[in-house]
């Protein structure tokens, strides 16, 4: 990921590409996914290491959300860092 683009801003370009071709509902799942768990925790942030990917996983869990709900959000936590690889934002 660029130092200069924060994953809040390369997440809305992947969301509006995201928008072109899956369907209403797994968009609004996925935008559930980055704004009530990625973006409060990593939003601002211009580089996401493998730590900060561990510590998010580590606190949703001990917050109580289940592997599988974890799963999820480090599913769509990943397709935004592969977007942003592959585009180079």
């Amino acid at each position: 990921m660029p130092q200069q683009e924060s994953l809040a801003h390369i997440a809305a370009l992947w969301k509006a590409e995201k928008s072109l071709y899956v369907k209403k509902s797994t968009l609004a799942s996925y935008n559930y996914l980055l704004e009530s768990h990625i973006l409060p925790a990593l939003g601002g942030k211009t580089r996401v290491t493998e730590e900060d990917v561990q510590l998010l996983a580590n606190e949703k869990i001990a917050g109580g959300l289940s592997r599988k709900s974890v799963h999820d959000i480090l599913i769509v936590l990943n397709m935004v860092l592969v977007y942003a690889g592959v585009t180079g934002t």
